[in-house]
């Protein structure tokens, strides 16, 4: 398999792009979500749910992350929640009629 990566990583981080992106295809796929249905992702703007994000960004997801990461998430279309102490209330607060998975 082949994939595309910036010139700015070096090639170990390279080789982790690929592992990464089949991770949060397979997690999708495992939570077997159908159209409209809602999800919230922690550590939105991580390597693996930074995919994630970007395999559902159709769906509006919200995305659990500091805030430094809002622009991240933001620019995929992720509704950004901010990482605190009760990630629950967050979702809550954000979604008050809830998520579907997350």
């Amino acid at each position: 398999m082949l994939a595309p990566a910036p010139d700015t990583v070096s090639l170990a981080e390279e080789s982790t792009v690929l592992a990464n992106a089949l991770t949060a295809a397979l997690a999708l796929d495992e939570l077997g979500l159908t159209g409209g249905q809602s999800l919230a992702i922690t550590g939105a703007a991580g390597a693996v749910c930074g995919y994630a994000v970007e395999l559902v960004r159709t769906r509006g997801p919200l995305g659990i992350a500091s805030p430094p990461d809002e622009p991240f998430l933001a620019e995929r279309g992720a509704q950004f929640v901010p990482r605190e102490q009760d990630p629950a209330a967050a979702v809550r607060r954000a979604a008050p009629a809830g998520v579907d998975c997350a």
